[in-house]
């Protein structure tokens, strides 16, 4: 928060906006949409609230007509962020520097160097205070030039800093210090109290002669459910475990409770989820101009489980992709674009000279620019292993992890254990002690003894219309249960979009105004009560972005249900027939009587042609196929928009030099102006080309016992089993 008179600036991380409060009522009188921004510490001065974008690294200005009206970059991760002295000062912790920039021009006048990780900031008594967290230090800097004139050890990491009363004041955690050292002319804190030497203190505050501290009452990692273990149970073997090998949805939910990686999705439901962060690398890389190399600082402090409890490093993920390279994973191609990758994986290379570990920085040379390779730097092929795993083709069973959680045993088809890391003291949560999955369990049965309470979750995603249709009633978002805080039964929205493909290659639908009269045209809601090829439930969408998609913004641009009299006005009377591609699937005739009634009743004859469901796949992508429209599907794992737009738009079927550069143009940026220029492409492409006809995202479905809490539904990894504790009244 930050204050402005009677008004509180409030930051909503995971919505992406900063919310206007007034102080006196506690009402909310507005909310700035922040474009993509991902706000984090926020300070009001000069006129303005200043918020500083971690994941972009930039500094966003808010007017106070509630209008973001300049973003300004300022590299390296800022953490913290303070107005005062004339100036607006932004701390980075992955530059271990200070930034100052002038309101008057929006642009940074000076970068000092200051202790490692600084987290907090103050302006007054004099100077300019960063807490360095890494180094147990204050640097107090000179609020005229910028300089570092002192530092002082404060005997432990500093996490919150105040100025009040002539003094300058600093939480300490886990190591508070028995006696404060001198600053030149305020003192620090001398004599924390009880309360401060009996937990971990985190930010500080001050208003009047009071000062107020977040603290955190247990050792960092534990919590009040550190005993519990949570039962799930799952119908097929979800291994290989090995990072290198694991596919599926079931294996990626467990890789993303145990996996260690350079970048990842944080335990957050979208949109925050679906926003590449920072892992064991300290920042988002440094890309080179041609975009063919990418640095990151490698964060300390990484350690992997027992037995092994070796550092992770910059040596240790090169390594790690090596081993990859030489395990089946390596055909998958995610790592090919790396210079020397497959001349190491044919053998003829000792190691990926494309690799590059120095000290405490790892550096990627690829082949050419590739737009998703950082975020295939989240997949499970690049999580980090120790340096002595053994090559093993069918994978190691019990491998050590650098993540919350650890394989500790694992017996195919019979059970899998994770156990908390102890080595784990970074922020991801891992409240439980334990997560048993025993396999072997038919859905039904998991059901029945997540109701009974012998178990408390399935990783079956794939429930029964009878059977998912009662549990929202019971438990969904609309139940009572819910109504009480008790909802046990979630439907969140995969990365999977259902959709009719327009050949734009051949005549009929070579006309925009008969590409939009399609889409006014079908009946979305009918389409959805099938699903695509199983009755699971569905979402309904007009737009080619899944809902959790980075970028993703809801327009709603075409009906849920037909509008005959715009669609035929469109149409212009056009009397023709259409190819229509379909599948031989019992669901797929059912679309196909629906879509050929609903463009019959604009002037279109149907001409169904079915195909086995591989075969139509492929026939999509042969050049010179004679078919008008088909039923298709985009699925990927990574909520990348990259996947949703490029690659359908790059099938042949839609030849647009306008749309075509702009595709490429967003693929090529970073951040959030990447972000930003995919929704609105999303927008403008159906609108305004309609290539498409988007009628359905596919769901994941999530049932819980009575018991466990804190449900958290990542966009790329499903259902957060790291996150999962027992509820308190429990």
């Amino acid at each position: 928060m930050a204050a402005d008179g009677r008004t509180l600036w409030v930051v909503t991380c995971c919505l992406g906006s900063v919310s206007r409060v007034d102080g006196m009522t506690g009402n909310a009188v507005a909310r700035i949409d922040t474009e993509g921004i991902s706000p984090g510490s926020i300070a009001f001065g000069a006129g303005s609230a200043w918020v500083a974008d971690r994941l972009y690294n930039e500094v966003a200005r808010i007017a106070p007509t509630n209008v973001v009206v300049k973003t300004i970059p300022v590299g390296g991760a800022p953490s913290a962020i303070a107005v005062g002295a004339g100036a607006v000062w932004v701390a980075l912790s992955g530059e271990n520097a200070v930034r100052r920039i002038d309101p008057a021009t929006n642009v940074v006048t000076k970068t000092t160097r200051v202790g490692r990780s600084p987290t907090a900031l103050a302006v007054g008594a004099g100077g300019v205070w960063v807490a360095n967290f890494r180094d147990g230090t204050v640097s107090r800097l000179d609020a005229k030039t910028g300089e570092v004139v002192g530092t002082i050890d404060v005997g432990g990491p500093p996490a919150g800093i105040a100025v009040a009363a002539g003094r300058v004041w600093v939480s300490v955690q886990e190591t508070p210090p028995e006696a404060g050292a001198e600053a030149a002319g305020p003192s620090l804190l001398s004599k924390p109290s009880a309360l401060a030497r009996a937990v971990s203190a985190h930010a500080l505050a001050f208003a009047g002669q009071r000062a107020s501290m977040g603290v955190q009452a247990a050792p960092r990692g534990s919590s009040p459910n550190a005993a519990a273990t949570a039962r799930i149970t799952v119908k097929s073997d979800p291994g290989p475990l090995d990072p290198a090998l694991a596919l599926g949805p079931q294996a990626y939910q467990l890789e993303y409770a145990t996996c260690a990686k350079l970048v990842n999705y944080p335990d957050h439901a979208a949109p925050a989820g679906s926003r590449l962060v920072p892992e064991v690398a300290r920042s988002l890389p440094i890309r080179s101009p041609d975009g063919k190399s990418y640095t990151f600082p490698i964060r300390p402090g990484f350690r992997f489980s027992p037995p092994s409890n070796e550092l992770v490093t910059a040596q240790t993920f090169k390594l790690a992709i090596e081993r990859g390279l030489k395990l089946p994973a390596g055909l998958w191609g995610r790592a090919d674009g790396i210079v020397g990758a497959r001349a190491f994986a044919a053998g003829t290379a000792t190691h990926v000279v494309g690799i590059i570990a120095s000290g405490d920085r790892l550096t990627f040379r690829l082949t050419a620019p590739d737009p998703v390779f950082v975020s295939g730097l989240a997949e499970p092929l690049f999580c980090a292993v120790p340096t002595d795993t053994p090559l093993a083709p069918s994978g190691v069973r019990t491998l050590p992890s650098a993540g919350p959680y650890y394989v500790s045993s694992y017996t195919p088809d019979q059970e899998i254990v994770l156990r908390r890391n102890p080595n784990y003291h970074r922020r991801r949560p891992h409240p439980l002690r334990e997560i048993d999955v025993r396999i072997g369990v038919p859905t039904e049965q998991s059901v029945r003894e997540i109701e009974a309470g012998r178990a408390d979750y399935t990783l079956d995603y794939g429930l029964f219309p009878g059977v998912y249709a009662r549990l929202a009633r019971r438990y969904g978002p609309a139940s009572r249960a819910a109504s009480i805080g008790r909802q046990r039964y979630f439907l969140n929205p995969a990365l999977v979009l259902d959709y009719l493909r327009l050949n734009t290659n051949r005549a009929l639908f070579a006309r925009l105004r008969l590409r939009r009269a399609v889409n006014y045209a079908i009946d979305r809601r009918a389409l959805a009560r099938l699903g695509f090829d199983n009755p699971s439930p569905a979402g309904l969408t007009d737009q080619y972005l899944p809902p959790t998609v980075a970028g993703f913004r809801d327009a709603h641009i075409y009906p849920f249900r037909p509008d005959l009299a715009t669609a035929r006005r469109l149409a212009g009377g056009t009397r023709a027939t259409a190819v229509f591609y379909s599948c031989t699937t019992p669901n797929c005739r059912q679309h196909a009587a629906i879509i050929r009634k609903n463009l019959e009743a604009i002037g279109l004859r149907v001409d169904v042609r079915e195909f086995p469901l591989g075969e139509l796949l492929s026939r999509l992508h042969t050049k010179g196929e004679p078919f008008d429209l088909a039923i298709d599907r985009t699925a990927f794992a990574a909520p990348d928009p990259f996947y949703f737009l490029n690659i359908p738009m790059d099938a042949g079927l839609f030849d647009n030099p306008v749309y075509d550069r702009k595709l490429v143009g967003a693929a090529k940026l970073v951040g959030r102006k990447r972000e930003v220029a995919y929704g609105k492409l999303d927008v403008e492409l159906a609108r305004e080309a309609a290539p498409l006809v988007a009628f359905t995202y596919q769901t994941h479905q999530d049932f819980f016992s009575e018991r466990m809490g804190c449900h958290v539904y990542n966009p790329a990894y499903g259902m957060d089993l790291a996150a999962l504790c027992l509820r308190r009244s429990s």
